[in-house]
């Protein structure tokens, strides 16, 4: 796979690069042409406040944000991204006037659960979901899910990629979009090209990583 990877760079900021594999890859709900390695831009500080930058302009305000959400390992940059919404003069309703950083519990049949002591950051709370990437969905909609149930009220949704404009009634603030990946698609395991053809796979994929069968 390192010799397939690709860099799409930001046109607002070369230091945010999304890192593209391509191949034949079987995410948690579907099928795709390429993968993200997340990697660095999630754990190298630089990067992750580069990217962070870029995820706050996209919020006025008007916007109420509370509690951010990460999935897929995005807990820096989502710490980057409190920072950067507070000095843009997003409002907070929290006592101190600052903005909460979680992160779920997966549990069974992919759905989200949150901590006993960490509810009271999600309950009545304004929430925003900050995702790695967004392909069908359906994982964003497992956390909105978790975050209602809570007794939290979503206030919106943002990605590094996202193929999705929308999640349910929620726009998606994205840095990268599909149609800035050559030849990206997604489909079901029964509709996959790659699968039609006799073509193996190339890795198993989710938010965390990869996993290459046989290696």
């Amino acid at each position: 796979m390192i010799n397939r990877m690709e860099k799409i760079y930001s046109p607002q900021d070369s230091r945010v690069a999304l890192k593209v594999y391509q191949g034949h890859f079987a995410a948690p709900h579907s099928h795709v042409t390429h993968y993200f390695d997340l990697t660095t831009l999630r754990t190298r500080v630089s990067e992750a406040q580069a990217a962070a930058k870029l995820l706050a302009e996209g919020f006025g305000k008007d916007q109420v944000v509370d509690t951010i959400v990460c999935l897929d390992g995005m807990e820096v940059v989502g710490a980057f991204l409190a920072e950067q919404l507070l000095a843009a003069g997003v409002s907070s309703m929290n006592a101190h006037e600052t903005i909460y950083v979680t992160a779920p519990e997966k549990g069974v049949q992919d759905r989200f659960t949150f901590e006993e002591n960490l509810i009271p950051l999600i309950h009545r709370k304004n929430v925003l979901i900050l995702a790695g990437a967004v392909s069908t969905g359906m994982t964003v909609r497992a956390c909105l899910d978790a975050v209602r149930c809570c007794g939290g009220i979503p206030g919106g949704i943002c990605s590094v990629f996202s193929a999705l404009r929308r999640v349910e009634e929620l726009d998606v603030h994205t840095i990268f979009t599909a149609s800035q990946v050559p030849d990206y698609r997604m489909a079901s395991g029964r509709e996959c090209v790659h699968c039609m053809a006799g073509k193996k796979l190339d890795a198993l994929v989710n938010g965390e990583g990869c996993f290459c069968p046989g290696r």
